[in-house]
């Protein structure tokens, strides 16, 4: 890579204990950690509110993950039809749940380094995603995560990590609206 980072490939997924929802009728599902040897860098959580999935990252101090539009704002800024960025975040919906519509997500964080014309934009702390679902084929529903976090030193790749959502058929015809609260619409 040509800021230096270095790949770590292997990572451990712990499940994590679940944390009470802040609506009662939204229980999060257990969460998933990824790992840096002994240290969680990033934790996903979902949750179905009002008809929409809602996964939510929790990143370890000083660590971060990009954007789900990262290469959309990339090209957007550069004008290049292949930008060098860091990889996208990517939240594929499987199993008792389909997404239906377009996904949104926390405003992202300018992370770009010009001086080495390097564009990229994500997220520290907590951000969450979240998008329009109907109900799919299957009675369990999992989030599958694909990126990477970093942090100033490596990168380590997000593979394939599922995220159990928890599908419950009261959320799923929920007629109250979803509140997105400053979520932002991804550019697909």
């Amino acid at each position: 890579m040509s800021n230096g980072l270095r790949w770590v490939p292997t990572l451990a997924l712990v499940p994590a204990l679940a944390i009470a929802a802040e609506h009662p009728s939204a229980e999060w599902g257990e969460a998933a950690e990824v790992r840096y040897r002994d240290q969680a860098v990033v934790t996903y959580r979902a949750r179905v509110d009002s008809s929409h999935v809602v996964i939510e990252a929790e990143h370890a101090a000083g660590w971060h993950s990009y954007a789900l539009d990262n290469v959309e704002r990339a090209r957007a800024w550069t004008g290049k039809a292949e930008p060098e960025t860091e990889l996208p975040t990517r939240i594929e919906v499987i199993g008792g749940l389909a997404v239906d519509g377009p996904w949104f997500q926390s405003p992202p964080e300018e992370l770009s380094q010009p001086e080495i014309r390097w564009f990229t934009w994500g997220f520290s702390g907590a951000s969450r995603f979240a998008a329009k679902v109907k109900r799919g084929e299957g009675e369990e529903a999992w989030a599958r995560i694909n990126g990477q976090a970093c942090n100033a030193e490596l990168c380590a790749r997000i593979d394939d990590l599922l995220v159990r959502v928890p599908v419950e058929e009261a959320a799923l015809v929920d007629e109250k609206t979803f509140a997105a609260g400053d979520l932002v619409r991804a550019q697909h």
